[in-house]
């Protein structure tokens, strides 16, 4: 039997599948983040998105809900002398109370630059990892907002493996 959700400790297998999506658009939007260490003071960078919601989930009898998703970006990465395309896709997980318009959320997403030697601070390799976790609100009806702390590094694949933390801000049309 092969599960593809959980709900209230209801398990949908493929025997009723009909029921159950394998994947759902959650949402679609940009983000724009800076440098959160001396290190990483000049680096900046800016993106679109697309987050999907994956089928497997959990909600506790109390009103929780932990979501699996799958995000994809793309973008650029600059220092204010060189600039890189930034590209990640990922798995994620999205955790949330019932009855409230906000949820905690982090992934990790490998990710590739076109460009990892920047004046000053070689990030070591054009294959990173980015992690990241935060906190997001849907305002109002398909309007998300999100802040995010993200780690990128090439988990010591290469040398050097400075890595880089950034603040993200993100604004998103939540489906």
């Amino acid at each position: 039997m092969e599960v593809v959700a959980v709900d209230d400790g209801v398990i949908s297998s493929a025997d009723n599948r009909a029921s159950c999506q394998v994947l759902r658009l959650d949402s679609v939007g940009g983000r724009f983040g800076f440098g959160m260490t001396q290190h990483g003071a000049a680096f900046h960078q800016a993106e679109g998105y697309l987050g999907c919601m994956l089928p497997w989930f959990w909600t506790s009898t109390s009103g929780w809900r932990v979501e699996t998703t799958m995000e994809g970006a793309c973008g650029g990465l600059w220092d204010g002398t060189d600039e890189a395309v930034v590209g990640s896709v990922g798995p994620g997980v999205k955790v949330s109370p019932r009855g409230l318009p906000v949820f905690l959320e982090g992934g990790i997403d490998p990710t590739f630059l076109s460009f990892h030697d920047f004046a000053g601070r070689n990030l070591g390799s054009d294959f990173q990892f980015t992690s990241h976790v935060g906190l997001g609100w849907d305002v109002v009806s398909h309007v998300r907002v999100e802040y995010r702390f993200q780690h990128m590094s090439n988990a010591g694949f290469s040398k050097p493996n400075p890595g880089l933390n950034l603040h993200m801000f993100c604004v998103g049309y939540a489906f």
